[in-house]
C-alpha cells in the first residue's frame, strides 16, 4: 500500500542490493523524494490518537467476537 500511496518503495526482505538501489534512486531524483515526502506527510495525517484508538478497540471487538463463535 505504501508503493501505491506513492510513499515508499518495495524492496525485497533481505536484499540489500535492492534497498541500496531503491535509496539511490531517491536521492538521484530529489522531486520524487520531495513528493513521496509531501504524501508520507498527508498520510500519516490521519492518523490521530483518536483514530488509532478507534481503530485498535474495533479490532479487539472483531477478535472477541470471533473467538466467541469458534472458541
Amino acid at each position: 500500500w505504501m508503493a501505491e500511496a506513492g510513499i515508499g518503495r518495495v524492496v525485497p526482505a533481505g536484499a540489500p542490493a535492492s534497498l541500496a538501489e531503491a535509496i539511490r534512486d531517491w536521492l538521484a531524483d530529489p522531486a520524487s523524494l520531495a513528493k513521496a515526502g509531501r504524501a508520507a506527510v498527508a498520510w500519516a495525517g490521519g492518523f490521530t490518537v483518536e483514530r488509532v484508538a478507534e481503530e485498535m478497540s474495533r479490532f479487539h471487538r472483531e477478535v472477541v467476537d470471533a473467538y466467541r463463535r469458534n472458541p
